[in-house]
């Protein structure tokens, strides 16, 4: 099964009651998972199987289905359902709905997230922050070049997850949000020291360029082994006052290559009009194509 499609009625947007349960025949029919979590998403926690150490379970708490805010609950597996399989992408395997809960079925990654892997050995050298980085953007490409786009809105290191040392894939779609031709973004959304200035203007939207800011600040995160913003702001509101206006996390550190600063100048363009596509930066970005 390369991929999980399913068919839901027009209700099915409105309640978890109209789902039905669409699991890949890869995951065991008698599945049980461990009683304690040990991972959490955007919108709920994520348990190891005990029968199979392949497979995770996203448990989602949803609301009442006669709560007007019930369609929320859904966003994550709406997006999930109209994504293909692909190699940097976490593979998902369907889900079962129950009363007041869902459950979402997706790959173990074997060596946890990126944030996970900086903390344990610290700032990465540029020949993998590279590799990551490439492959971080082709998730991205991925996802913004669909039919019906989608932005991430999340993207940074506790998103990212290893298989192993040299290959990674994009999770946590909790707060994505598909694009249509007539709709662009508009939510105040995501993990704030990632965002891109124009996410928090409350009267404009914003679309898929908001997801390359994102993207280099996880680069930032790899290359200096903090976070973005760590220690810049006294609170947040300060915080989202400051990136708001196009501030960027400071690139000046010892160790970083002309290329590699370029590479941010670009991300970091606070026009997202200026701001270039996941594809122009595999395709032309002289850090990303440098050979060691």
């Amino acid at each position: 099964m390369s991929a999980v499609h399913h068919e839901m009625t027009s209700e099915s947007t409105d309640s978890t009651m109209s789902l039905e349960s669409t699991l890949s025949d890869e995951v065991p029919k008698n599945y049980q998972f461990e009683d304690v979590p040990f991972g959490e998403g955007a919108q709920g926690k994520v348990y190891r199987l005990k029968n199979d150490e392949r497979f995770v379970v996203k448990k989602i708490s949803v609301n009442n289905p006669k709560d007007a805010t019930k369609h929320k609950d859904l966003r994550e597996l709406n997006v999930l359902r109209t994504l293909d399989r692909h190699e940097r992408i976490v593979p998902f395997y369907g889900y079962v709905p129950l009363e007041f809960e869902l459950l979402l079925f997706m790959g173990f990654m074997e060596m946890g997230s990126l944030k996970q892997y900086i903390r344990n050995n610290g700032a990465l050298d540029e020949a993998r922050t590279r590799l990551y980085t490439i492959q971080i953007l082709e998730g991205v490409s991925y996802l913004h070049n669909l039919k019906d786009p989608i932005i991430h809105r999340d993207i940074k290191g506790e998103n990212v997850l290893l298989e192993d040392e040299y290959h990674l894939r994009l999770t946590d779609f909790g707060v994505s949000k598909v694009i249509s031709d007539l709709t662009n973004a508009r939510s105040d959304i995501g993990t704030f020291s990632y965002r891109a200035p124009e996410t928090f203007d409350p009267y404009k939207s914003y679309d898929f360029k908001a997801d390359i800011w994102s993207v280099g600040c996880t680069v930032f995160e790899m290359a200096s082994g903090t976070a973005p913003f760590e220690s810049t702001f006294k609170n947040q509101v300060e915080a989202v006052a400051g990136i708001g206006e196009g501030l960027r996390p400071d690139i000046e550190f010892n160790k970083c290559s002309c290329n590699l600063k370029k590479f941010w100048d670009k991300c970091f363009e606070k026009d997202p009009s200026q701001r270039p596509t996941a594809d122009d930066l595999l395709a032309n970005d002289d850090f990303l194509k440098q050979v060691e």
